[in-house]
């Protein structure tokens, strides 16, 4: 048997309560709230575990997406693989980011691939005003020749 006194003064009173409790009782309630915290413990850390394990795979999926392009780009040297996720954190912009680096190549490509195709039109032409100026002074030197030879012609006689 146990007694418990517990004294408290309430508005200048004092007064002290005593009550009885049995060991066994008392060791009954202190198992109780052990196992209730055993149990509380435990869902804790399954909890903790879950949600550390999808932050987890919200972060690793995205890299190794990321890992995978771009092994694929330096294997094949394909310019437009991409490798972006929309996830909005910091992974993702990262993501974007290396995107964004992949492309800048493939745009500069593009655009001097645009400047030889102007250049080769401007060569073209230029080609063709050429074999025009030649033709021209084809015609201009068979007539000067044509005159001088009528000139010649006029001064033997």
């Amino acid at each position: 048997m146990m007694m418990v006194f517990d004294k408290h003064t309430n508005h200048e009173t004092e007064f002290t309560l005593v009550w009885e409790i049995s060991y066994d009782d008392a060791m009954s309630a202190l198992k109780i709230l052990r196992n209730n915290l055993i149990i509380v413990a435990l869902l804790t850390m399954i909890v903790v575990t879950g949600v550390g394990l999808l932050i987890a795979r919200s972060i690793s999926r995205p890299l190794q997406e990321l890992q995978k392009g771009l092994q694929q780009f330096v294997a094949t040297g394909d310019l437009t693989i991409r490798v972006g996720t929309d996830a909005k954190d910091e992974v993702g912009s990262s993501t974007r980011a290396v995107d964004e680096i992949m492309a800048m190549p493939q745009r500069s490509m593009a655009s001097i691939a645009e400047g030889n195709a102007t250049a080769n039109e401007a060569f073209t032409k230029m080609m063709n005003a050429a074999k025009v100026m030649a033709a021209n002074a084809e015609t201009q030197s068979s007539s000067v020749e044509e005159l001088s030879s009528s000139v010649e012609k006029k001064k033997a006689k």
